[in-house]
């Protein structure tokens, strides 16, 4: 199995905290980064089942104690944990969406956009047992609403003014169904094991929304 790079880990674990109020002393960041460091590398060997603190604490060489200072329980963890790695993956997806030419076709920028997520997950394979830890807690609706807006909102506005051809729809619905798509094929992907079966959901998912978007785009290139 491939591992996350240490230098991939050490990224994520981002100089300002996500769920909680970042430590002001250098030192105490630099524990809560190699928290969230050794978290994902558990996450990566072990199954989601063993969680714990105390096998985090173990693999960091902390006392379980450290782990409590910064994080009342294993759930604020991985809370904190989840909202850096989906601040990367989404930054990532909306660098590509951004790079949208007015001559690109919206078939070849779906494709792209898509391979974002594929690329991440095999990558950050922890991602995958993280992503399916948080949306058994908080339900695949709830996750999509807290992460759909920013694309939501980008498509909504290009198809308002007509670009790629659209018509024949509302905007705002077409893109907030295209993003929940995508989210699908996340979720998708980090159920899988096999590399095939990857490939097989993947490919399907890209012809599913080319299918749902040709209704409503133009099928030649994009319009400025």
């Amino acid at each position: 199995m491939k591992y996350t790079s240490m230098q991939d880990l050490q990224a994520l674990a981002s100089n300002k905290l996500k769920t909680r109020p970042t430590p002001k002393q250098a030192r105490a960041l630099l524990r809560v980064q190699e928290i969230l460091v050794t978290t994902a590398q558990v996450l990566e060997r072990h199954p989601p089942a063993d969680l714990s603190t105390t096998l985090i604490a173990e693999n960091a060489g902390i006392p379980v104690s450290s782990i409590y200072r910064y994080f009342p329980g294993i759930e604020d963890l991985l809370d904190e944990l989840y909202e850096q790695a989906t601040e990367q993956l989404n930054a990532q997806i909306m660098a590509v969406m951004n790079e949208w030419t007015p001559a690109e076709d919206w078939k070849e920028k779906l494709y792209k956009a898509l391979s974002v997520i594929r690329v991440f997950l095999n990558e950050h394979p922890f991602y995958r047992a993280l992503h399916l830890l948080i949306m058994a807690r908080r339900g695949p609706q709830t996750l999509q609403e807290e992460r759909h807006k920013p694309f939501t909102q980008f498509l909504a506005e290009r198809w308002r003014n007509g670009l790629d051809g659209f018509s024949g729809g509302d905007a705002d619905v077409v893109a907030r169904i295209s993003v929940q798509m995508a989210l699908t094929l996340e979720d998708l992907m980090a159920r899988q094991t096999d590399p095939e079966n990857e490939t097989v959901y993947f490919d399907e998912l890209n012809k599913a929304m080319q299918q749902y978007l040709r209704l409503y785009l133009s099928q030649n290139e994009a319009v400025d």
